[in-house]
């Protein structure tokens, strides 16, 4: 096969789109602009041999650089008949006859077969990593950041690492934003502590900061609620408690969702007699109900019907004396 080791150099000093480039531009920088990304094809390395070309990507997104015959070789190459450019990097490629070996890189992220980083790393195009292409960052406080703000992708499945301080597949309890909480391989929170929690706030096996939705049975072995005097204000006796109870409706039902078989209350109903015994939704309508917070209202019927029953039990008393 014929090769030239010279070459005319070519005004090719500006690529603003998808291109191929038939001659190397040698000598003279090629710079890519316009909106990327896009894909330029650069001479076959078998023709040129010994030729240097430098690349500079001057757009805001990544520049694709493929070879029609061969692999992108060395330091920063992937071993690939593609090298990515990420905006802002420059890179210097050589041919030796087969592939072009990456003589230089600066300014930003190439597909690295193995990457060791000391400080700030920013991946504005890509970065690889698979079994046979580590990457470390060091030190463990170094901060990585990825844009676009796509997403992250971790393959393959087995997973090792923290968030939060949190270990991910651990089996032990961590301490992190997810307070003693672990996060196993499927993604579910499991929690190995078995202390009982002496308050709201301290001492718990798990504690959520907030509401937690639980989409089926919730099986427990005690439930506490908060009910010391010092959460509370505007402490008043609950009137009318016997008429209120009284106008209730005890109903037994199937479940839309569940298709189980209960009995309870309907909310729309117990609303219009004791609304303090229902939960709105964020429309303001009937949702739930506080099931534990009827007891303080039989608690009151409990004592009307026994003030009835004494002052029954008084007037046979007067009866009998006459």
């Amino acid at each position: 096969m014929a090769r030239y080791n010279t070459v005319a150099a070519t005004n090719l000093t500006a690529i603003t789109t998808t291109a191929t480039i038939s001659t190397p531009n040698s000598g003279v920088l090629t710079e890519f602009t316009g909106t990327a990304p896009y894909t330029v094809t650069i001479p076959d390395p078998t023709l040129f041999y010994g030729l240097t070309q430098t690349f500079y990507n001057n757009t805001s997104g990544v520049v694709t650089l493929t070879t029609p015959s061969g692999q992108f070789k060395g330091s920063g190459g992937s071993g690939t008949a593609n090298l990515s450019l990420s905006a802002g990097s420059t890179v210097s490629v050589g041919s030796d006859g087969v592939n072009y070996v990456v003589l230089g890189a600066a300014g930003g992220a190439l597909n690295a077969t193995t990457g060791a980083f000391s400080g700030l790393v920013t991946l504005s195009g890509g970065l690889t990593a698979t079994t046979s292409n580590a990457i470390t960052l060091s030190p463990s406080g170094a901060a990585v950041t990825i844009s676009p703000t796509g997403g992250l992708t971790v393959a393959p499945t087995s997973v090792v690492g923290t968030i939060d301080n949190v270990t991910i597949g651990g089996t032990t309890p961590q301490t992190g934003n997810f307070i003693s909480v672990n996060l196993n391989t499927s993604g579910i929170l499991t929690n190995n502590n078995t202390l009982q929690g002496s308050s709201a706030t301290t001492g718990q096996s798990t504690l959520f900061k907030g509401g937690v939705g639980i989409a089926g049975t919730l099986y427990t072995v005690g439930l506490v609620e908060t009910s010391s005097i010092a959460f509370k204000e505007n402490v008043n006796p609950i009137a009318g408690a016997l008429e209120s109870i009284l106008k209730l409706t005890g109903v037994t039902y199937d479940r839309k969702d569940t298709k189980k078989h209960e009995a309870g209350l309907i909310a729309e109903e117990v609303y219009k007699h004791a609304p303090d015994l229902v939960a709105l939704d964020e429309k303001g309508k009937p949702y739930g109900i506080h099931y534990t917070k009827v007891s303080a209202y039989l608690i009151e019927c409990i004592k009307t019907l026994q003030s009835e029953i004494d002052e029954l039990k008084g007037n046979k008393k007067t009866k009998g004396r006459k």
